[in-house]
């Protein structure tokens, strides 16, 4: 302290190698600042991103406006999405018309002449009796998609996400590294697999090899 610096506190950073927290600590608990100086030195140096290989061909994104959204009812059945609605060109106090699809589907077109209007907060309420119908309890989020050609947005329960996507579990055990061929992990499996096979076959005498020495023995 006679020199006028104030020694830092030390915030259970690992210890120097070969020495303990205890070794090093001071009678007063506090840790020299030399020590705490050389622990904290950080290497500010660019680190190289790993190569990910050749990547896949073609463009992956397709840039256009965001069309779905998943959303949910509130308590009264109310719903909104001001990005989708915007595109519609929708604002409140426009006039909609509310139906269902064939599959349970519900589907709001704007129409001058609808039975409904969006609320002053720019929201579509459900009819209760169609969310009863179509089985949607207020809190449920439920998937939007907007139709801007025909001004109108669909709304599906989630679960059609599921009929819709990839099963994720082949995706996920399909996994291979960035710049991987597909397909090349598990062929190095099966590959595996069969060396695999084949040398159980050898030591059992099921081989090539091992029913000329069988026959060789009788001989």
């Amino acid at each position: 302290m006679s020199d006028g610096i104030v020694p830092a506190i030390e915030f259970a950073d690992a210890a120097v190698e070969g020495a303990t927290a205890f070794d090093m600590a001071p009678a007063n608990g506090l840790a020299s600042s030399s020590v705490l100086r050389a622990r904290r030195t950080l290497d500010l140096r660019r680190t190289e991103t790993p190569g990910l290989g050749d990547m896949p061909g073609g463009p992956r994104k397709h840039r256009h406006r965001r069309r779905y959204a998943v959303v949910m009812l509130d308590s009264d059945g109310r719903l909104s999405d001001q990005q989708l609605f915007s595109q519609l060109g929708w604002i409140p106090g426009t006039r909609v018309d509310i139906g269902v699809g064939d599959g349970h589907e519900i589907v709001v077109r704007h129409d001058e002449e609808g039975a409904w209007a969006l609320t002053a907060r720019n929201m579509v309420l459900i009819p209760a009796p169609l969310r009863r119908w179509c089985g949607y309890d207020g809190g449920d989020p439920v998937l939007v998609v907007a139709v801007p050609s025909m001004s109108a947005v669909v709304l599906h329960p989630l679960e059609t996400l599921d009929q819709a996507l990839p099963d994720p579990r082949k995706i996920v055990e399909r996994m291979h590294p960035p710049g991987t061929p597909a397909g090349a992990a598990a062929a190095a499996e099966d590959g595996d697999d069969d060396e695999l096979s084949a040398g159980r076959g050898s030591q059992d005498g099921n081989g090539p090899q091992g029913a000329a020495g069988s026959g060789d023995g009788r001989g």
